[in-house]
Protein backbone atom coordinates (compact mmCIF):
# COMPACT_ATOMS: atom_id res chain seq x y z
CA UNK A 1 0.00 0.00 0.00
CA UNK A 2 2.93 2.38 0.64
CA UNK A 3 3.91 2.10 -3.01
CA UNK A 4 0.38 3.02 -4.02
CA UNK A 5 0.35 6.02 -1.68
CA UNK A 6 3.65 7.30 -3.00
CA UNK A 7 2.88 6.98 -6.70
CA UNK A 8 0.86 9.37 -8.79
CA UNK A 9 -2.33 7.79 -10.07
CA UNK A 10 -3.85 9.25 -13.20
CA UNK A 11 -7.62 9.35 -13.53
CA UNK A 12 -7.60 6.21 -15.65
CA UNK A 13 -5.31 4.41 -13.23
CA UNK A 14 -7.48 5.47 -10.28
CA UNK A 15 -10.50 3.94 -11.96
CA UNK A 16 -8.69 0.67 -12.56
CA UNK A 17 -7.28 0.76 -9.04
CA UNK A 18 -10.72 1.24 -7.47
CA UNK A 19 -12.21 -1.55 -9.53
CA UNK A 20 -9.43 -3.98 -8.65
CA UNK A 21 -8.47 -3.00 -5.10
CA UNK A 22 -11.81 -2.33 -3.44
CA UNK A 23 -14.95 -4.43 -3.40
CA UNK A 24 -17.22 -1.42 -2.94
CA UNK A 25 -17.19 2.37 -3.20
CA UNK A 26 -17.85 4.39 -0.07
CA UNK A 27 -18.24 8.18 0.04
CA UNK A 28 -21.70 9.06 1.29
CA UNK A 29 -21.50 11.01 4.54
CA UNK A 30 -24.23 13.36 5.73
CA UNK A 31 -21.72 16.03 6.67
CA UNK A 32 -19.25 15.52 3.85
CA UNK A 33 -21.29 17.68 1.50
CA UNK A 34 -23.84 20.33 2.35
CA UNK A 35 -27.20 18.55 2.42
CA UNK A 36 -28.66 21.01 -0.06
CA UNK A 37 -26.40 19.51 -2.72
CA UNK A 38 -28.28 16.22 -2.72
CA UNK A 39 -31.13 17.90 -4.60
CA UNK A 40 -28.85 19.08 -7.41
CA UNK A 41 -27.46 17.05 -10.28
CA UNK A 42 -23.86 15.98 -10.81
CA UNK A 43 -22.79 16.24 -7.19
CA UNK A 44 -19.70 14.32 -6.06
CA UNK A 45 -22.08 11.75 -4.60
CA UNK A 46 -23.78 11.32 -7.97
CA UNK A 47 -20.45 10.84 -9.73
CA UNK A 48 -19.28 8.18 -7.27
CA UNK A 49 -22.64 6.40 -7.35
CA UNK A 50 -22.90 6.47 -11.15
CA UNK A 51 -19.30 5.30 -11.57
CA UNK A 52 -19.93 2.37 -9.25
CA UNK A 53 -23.15 1.39 -11.03
CA UNK A 54 -21.51 1.64 -14.48
CA UNK A 55 -18.66 -0.63 -13.36
CA UNK A 56 -20.76 -3.08 -11.35
CA UNK A 57 -19.11 -2.05 -8.07
CA UNK A 58 -21.37 -2.30 -5.01
CA UNK A 59 -22.01 1.00 -3.24
CA UNK A 60 -21.63 1.32 0.52
CA UNK A 61 -23.13 4.38 2.15
CA UNK A 62 -21.12 5.69 5.11
CA UNK A 63 -22.86 7.10 7.06
CA UNK A 64 -26.40 8.39 7.60
CA UNK A 65 -26.18 9.36 11.28
CA UNK A 66 -22.86 10.25 12.91
CA UNK A 67 -21.81 12.67 15.60
CA UNK A 68 -18.53 13.61 13.94
CA UNK A 69 -19.98 14.95 10.70
CA UNK A 70 -23.21 16.77 10.02
CA UNK A 71 -24.14 19.79 7.93
CA UNK A 72 -23.01 23.01 9.63
CA UNK A 73 -26.55 24.35 9.81
CA UNK A 74 -27.51 21.50 12.20
CA UNK A 75 -25.47 23.38 14.80
CA UNK A 76 -22.93 22.70 17.49
CA UNK A 77 -19.22 22.08 17.40
CA UNK A 78 -19.90 18.34 17.90
CA UNK A 79 -23.17 18.10 15.95
CA UNK A 80 -25.41 18.59 18.98
CA UNK A 81 -28.19 20.12 16.91
CA UNK A 82 -28.15 23.50 18.64
CA UNK A 83 -29.66 25.40 15.69
CA UNK A 84 -32.92 23.44 15.42
CA UNK A 85 -35.73 22.21 17.65
CA UNK A 86 -36.11 18.50 18.33
CA UNK A 87 -39.06 18.21 15.94
CA UNK A 88 -37.21 20.10 13.20
CA UNK A 89 -34.19 17.84 13.67
CA UNK A 90 -36.42 14.75 13.45
CA UNK A 91 -37.91 16.07 10.19
CA UNK A 92 -34.44 16.87 8.79
CA UNK A 93 -33.05 13.43 9.66
CA UNK A 94 -36.02 11.68 8.09
CA UNK A 95 -35.75 13.91 4.99
CA UNK A 96 -32.02 13.15 4.67
CA UNK A 97 -32.57 9.39 4.94
CA UNK A 98 -35.58 9.41 2.59
CA UNK A 99 -33.83 11.61 0.03
CA UNK A 100 -30.61 9.58 0.16
CA UNK A 101 -32.48 6.31 -0.34
CA UNK A 102 -34.61 7.74 -3.14
CA UNK A 103 -31.62 9.18 -4.98
CA UNK A 104 -29.31 6.17 -4.45
CA UNK A 105 -31.65 3.15 -4.40
CA UNK A 106 -28.96 0.62 -5.36
CA UNK A 107 -26.87 1.22 -2.24
CA UNK A 108 -26.02 -2.34 -1.25
CA UNK A 109 -24.54 -1.66 2.20
CA UNK A 110 -25.47 1.25 4.41
CA UNK A 111 -23.84 2.36 7.65
CA UNK A 112 -26.94 3.80 9.26
CA UNK A 113 -25.41 4.78 12.60
CA UNK A 114 -21.67 5.24 13.06
CA UNK A 115 -19.58 5.40 16.23
CA UNK A 116 -22.50 5.58 18.65
CA UNK A 117 -20.68 3.80 21.48
CA UNK A 118 -20.43 6.11 24.49
CA UNK A 119 -17.08 7.86 24.33
CA UNK A 120 -16.83 7.57 20.55
CA UNK A 121 -18.97 10.00 18.49
CA UNK A 122 -22.68 9.54 19.23
CA UNK A 123 -24.93 11.81 17.17
CA UNK A 124 -26.17 14.40 19.65
CA UNK A 125 -28.50 15.90 17.06
CA UNK A 126 -30.23 12.53 16.57
CA UNK A 127 -30.50 12.02 20.32
CA UNK A 128 -32.05 15.48 20.61
CA UNK A 129 -34.50 14.58 17.83
CA UNK A 130 -35.52 11.11 18.98
CA UNK A 131 -34.45 10.87 22.63
CA UNK A 132 -32.64 7.83 23.98
CA UNK A 133 -34.27 5.74 21.26
CA UNK A 134 -32.35 7.57 18.52
CA UNK A 135 -30.43 4.55 17.26
CA UNK A 136 -33.59 2.46 16.92
CA UNK A 137 -35.46 5.30 15.18
CA UNK A 138 -32.58 5.91 12.75
CA UNK A 139 -32.62 2.24 11.75
CA UNK A 140 -36.41 2.15 11.46
CA UNK A 141 -36.28 5.08 9.05
CA UNK A 142 -33.48 3.46 7.03
CA UNK A 143 -35.41 0.18 6.86
CA UNK A 144 -38.50 2.07 5.70
CA UNK A 145 -36.75 4.05 2.97
CA UNK A 146 -33.89 1.69 1.99
CA UNK A 147 -35.59 -1.73 2.22
CA UNK A 148 -33.11 -3.42 -0.14
CA UNK A 149 -29.92 -2.24 1.58
CA UNK A 150 -28.00 -4.20 4.19
CA UNK A 151 -28.27 -1.90 7.22
CA UNK A 152 -25.14 -1.70 9.37
CA UNK A 153 -24.40 -0.51 12.89
CA UNK A 154 -20.78 0.57 12.57
CA UNK A 155 -18.12 1.43 15.14
CA UNK A 156 -14.37 1.29 15.59
CA UNK A 157 -12.02 -0.67 17.84
CA UNK A 158 -14.87 -2.20 19.84
CA UNK A 159 -13.09 -5.54 19.95
CA UNK A 160 -10.20 -3.83 21.74
CA UNK A 161 -12.00 -1.42 24.07
CA UNK A 162 -15.55 -0.36 24.92
CA UNK A 163 -16.63 -3.89 24.00
CA UNK A 164 -19.29 -4.24 26.70
CA UNK A 165 -20.63 -0.74 26.02
CA UNK A 166 -20.95 -1.54 22.33
CA UNK A 167 -22.72 -4.83 23.02
CA UNK A 168 -25.15 -3.15 25.43
CA UNK A 169 -25.89 -0.45 22.85
CA UNK A 170 -26.28 -2.93 19.97
CA UNK A 171 -28.46 -5.58 21.64
CA UNK A 172 -31.80 -3.70 21.52
CA UNK A 173 -31.58 -2.78 17.84
CA UNK A 174 -30.40 -6.26 16.89
CA UNK A 175 -33.24 -7.81 18.90
CA UNK A 176 -35.71 -5.49 17.16
CA UNK A 177 -34.59 -6.85 13.79
CA UNK A 178 -33.67 -3.49 12.28
CA UNK A 179 -29.90 -4.11 12.07
CA UNK A 180 -28.70 -6.48 9.36
CA UNK A 181 -24.98 -6.39 10.11
CA UNK A 182 -22.34 -5.05 12.48
CA UNK A 183 -19.49 -3.05 10.99
CA UNK A 184 -16.14 -3.20 12.79
CA UNK A 185 -13.51 -0.78 11.64
CA UNK A 186 -10.07 -0.13 13.12
CA UNK A 187 -8.31 3.14 13.80
CA UNK A 188 -4.58 3.00 14.48
CA UNK A 189 -4.32 -0.34 16.20
CA UNK A 190 -0.70 -1.26 16.91
CA UNK A 191 -1.28 -4.93 17.65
Amino acid sequence: MDAIRSCYLTTVNKRVFYRVRFNYLNRFRYGAYPYEKITKTRTPLDRVYNYARQHNIPVKGHTLVWGSQCPAWIGGSRCEGTNLSASDLADEIESWIRDYCTRYPDTRYLDVVNEATPGHAPAGYAQKAFGNNWIMKSFQLAKQYCPNSTLILNDYNVLSWNTQEFIAMAKPVIAAGVVDAIGLQAHGLAD
